[in-house]
């Protein structure tokens, strides 16, 4: 397991899909989304077109819910940040990372 530093973080690579509605997202599918965990906020950022960069904090971030598919997880980020897509759900296949970090700093 990884260590995590307070300021840092943890980065784990996987997919999105964000939107105002699961019905209109944009998919950005593995390995093209960097999500950082971090007690101030999550991160998620990818560099291929369209780019874009999700910085949601901490205090708008009203529950962020784990599901565990053994190989596999998923977060569905629940918030109330106007300045990113209301629909986030990230995947990932780094399943112990994702919920270490996630664990550590206190979102499930």
């Amino acid at each position: 397991m990884k260590q995590l530093g307070e300021e840092k973080g943890l980065s784990v690579t996987g997919g999105i899909l964000a939107g105002e509605t699961w019905l209109t997202s944009r998919s950005y599918t593995w390995p093209l989304v960097r999500c950082t965990i971090s007690g101030d906020g999550i991160t998620l950022t990818t560099s291929c077109p369209p780019r874009f960069h999700f910085y949601i904090p901490k205090q708008s971030i009203s529950q962020v819910v784990l599901k565990n598919y053994r190989i596999a997880a998923g977060i569905r980020i629940i918030h109330d940040s106007q300045e990113v897509p209301r629909y986030i759900h990230f995947g990932t296949f780094a399943v112990s990372d994702l919920k270490q970090a996630l664990e550590h700093f206190h979102y499930v």
